[in-house]
């Protein structure tokens, strides 16, 4: 009970640092800086990401929570297979998020869109695919996942840490999106026991969306376009496959143990 404890207050003390941290950065560059605070956005989240992820440095260092590391599992290799699976079922959501029904059912999705997008590509390059991955993998996969984990058991941690990742995206298409990819993220990082691996794939998938949102591909989304329906269908496909033989190494895995 007590190690319960410790946990939970070093879970709580380093998420408040961090959200009070954040709120700060973001807040402070978006109503200071010159022009509105759309076209200073993702700079703002940049700032945002990096003090966030020194304040859970900061935390770490100081032992308010020391289960961070996770004991590798037997062949890393399978970081790949894993990294594929995330990067096709971002695919898969994506394109299925992105029909018009769902688009005008939540309309807080495009005007989240808009926001991020207004800034200048490299504040977007930086904030989606470099600092947003390491600070949220850390936060939510390094703090939340294993803490929970520690508190509740494996499923627990998994499904919460992939809800609560979820829920501060703060709109319902993204955050299902976040939610979904958040699962994958946490049993990526259980089965190679490497939070890179999941900061690897969070920015993998970030790069792909921001490349095709700034050529201008992303509009292929959601459509008939008969390239997009055969690659969504692929993804679904490998994504499936490689799931279920994961899963079913996994539990069989467990079985032995």
């Amino acid at each position: 009970m007590k190690d319960k404890f410790t946990i939970v207050k070093g879970m709580f003390i380093s998420i408040l640092c961090y959200a009070l941290v954040t709120t700060g950065v973001y807040t402070a560059v978006t109503q200071l800086g010159p022009g509105t605070g759309s076209e200073h956005a993702m700079l703002a989240q940049t700032g945002a990401n990096v003090l966030g992820l020194a304040v859970l440095l900061v935390c770490y260092r100081r032992g308010m929570f020391s289960f961070f590391k996770q004991k590798a599992a037997p062949g890393t290799g399978e970081a790949l297979i894993w990294i594929v699976i995330c990067v096709c079922a971002s695919v898969v959501l994506n394109d299925f998020l992105s029909v018009s029904f769902l688009q005008e059912l939540f309309p807080s999705w495009q005007s989240t869109e808009t926001l991020m997008y207004s800034d200048r590509p490299v504040f977007i390059v930086l904030a989606a695919c470099i600092t947003g991955p390491a600070a949220e993998e850390f936060l939510y996969r390094g703090v939340v996942f294993q803490g929970l984990k520690k508190i509740a058991g494996f499923w627990p941690g998994v499904f919460l840490s992939a809800f609560v990742f979820g829920l501060l995206h703060m709109n319902p298409l993204q955050g299902f999106y976040a939610g979904i990819l958040g699962l994958l993220f946490a049993f990526l990082y259980h089965r190679t026991g490497k939070l890179l691996m999941a900061v690897l794939a969070h920015a993998l998938v970030n790069t792909i969306s921001v490349v095709l949102h700034l050529t201008g591909l992303y509009r292929y989304y959601g459509s008939e376009n008969t390239a997009m329906i055969l690659i969504s269908s692929a993804s679904a496909a490998i994504c499936l496959l490689l799931l279920w033989k994961q899963l079913k190494k996994y539990l069989k895995s467990r079985k032995t143990v």
